[in-house]
Parts: C-alpha cells; structure tokens; sequence
C-alpha cells in the first residue's frame, strides 16, 4: 500500500469522527489537534487505524509525538508492515 493510500485512508477516518471539520479548510494539524484535544476520540481514532490496517500499536507508540503529523501516523503504520 502506498504512502498517499494510507494518507486517504487517515483523512476518511478523521473525517468520520469530525464531521464538522469537513465544511471547512482545516490542515492536517487542527483535525490532529481536535482529536488529541479529546481522550475518548484520541483513542477511537487509534482503534480505528490498528482495525482498518490489521495493527496493533505498542502503548509506548502512541504519545503526543503520534499525532504530530499525517507522516508521524504513516510512519508508524508502515512499521508494522515491515
């Protein structure tokens, strides 16, 4: 799978849990941030990712630094498909 179809697969699930961000210009970074800003949804969108691409993140893998940036998200899921 490449880059830019993991990216797509990211976007729509953050798309799924802020609605609201999706009628209007938000940057990767604000939808990260809004999802961060909220346990519950910070964790939905971690169980989202391992269920959609078959993971399972380590407890240390997922820090502030995870929600960094799409490439930091990317980055993680394609070590585990190494």
């Amino acid at each position: 799978m490449s880059k830019e179809e993991i990216r797509e697969k990211i976007l729509n699930i953050l798309h799924c849990l802020l609605p609201s961000m999706n009628n209007r210009q938000a940057s990767d970074k604000e939808i990260l941030s809004a999802i961060l800003s909220e346990s519950k949804m910070a964790i939905t969108f971690v169980s989202l990712i391992e269920d959609e691409f078959e993971i399972e993140f380590d407890d240390d893998e997922i820090d502030t630094d995870f929600f960094y940036s799409i490439d930091n998200i990317i980055n993680c899921i394609e070590a585990h498909h190494i």
